[in-house]
């Protein structure tokens, strides 16, 4: 599972959203962060760049949702981008690019074995591979915590499921480093 959207620092559930053509031959699921891409499209992330934001829908150019995965499955929280996505296919997410949004996120090893990974007021940039997907984007690297800086902005661990962290995004391509407020 990727990033859970949670709320909003600012309260209430309301995102900032806009529609970005994805990059082609690329999986991309609901709950990936992603960055601007080449092609005007968003591709996926490593650690250390600014982030455009969270996929929180995958559509087609007409504003649904994809009847199939891009593969010849069904769709249902992700989807394979085809060669000529940027020009024909269109193929798009809406990304939430708000740097108040407020999301679970797993780690990509057990919180608590870095100093500060399970703690409020730490710093996260993303893991280059899921533990459960073994794709990138999709959760933080334990051992990339830092007191000084991260793509992400850590709140503590999740109420909810304490394997998890609340975070919000602090390296933000469109707004510039969003900081600790």
């Amino acid at each position: 599972m990727g990033f859970v959207y949670k709320g909003s620092l600012n309260g209430g559930h309301s995102r900032t959203l806009i529609k970005v053509v994805l990059n082609a031959q690329t999986t991309f699921r609901i709950g990936d962060w992603v960055l601007g891409g080449t092609d005007d499209g968003a591709d996926l992330p490593t650690a250390g760049v600014k982030l455009l934001g969270c996929i929180t829908a995958i559509i087609t150019d007409k504003g649904v949702s994809p009847s199939s995965d891009g593969l010849g499955g069904v769709f249902v929280d992700k989807y394979y981008t085809a060669a000529s996505n940027e020009t024909s296919g269109k193929i798009s997410a809406l990304i939430d690019v708000d740097p108040n949004s407020l999301y679970s996120a797993s780690a990509d090893s057990t919180l608590g074995a870095t100093t500060g990974s399970n703690k409020k007021f730490y710093f996260f940039d993303l893991s280059s591979t899921c533990v459960t997907t073994g794709s990138s984007a999709q959760s933080l690297a334990e051992t990339l915590t830092s007191a000084t800086s991260g793509q992400f902005f850590s709140l503590g661990l999740d109420p909810d499921d304490t394997t998890r962290v609340i975070v919000k995004l602090r390296e933000s391509a469109m707004l510039g480093d969003s900081g600790i407020a």
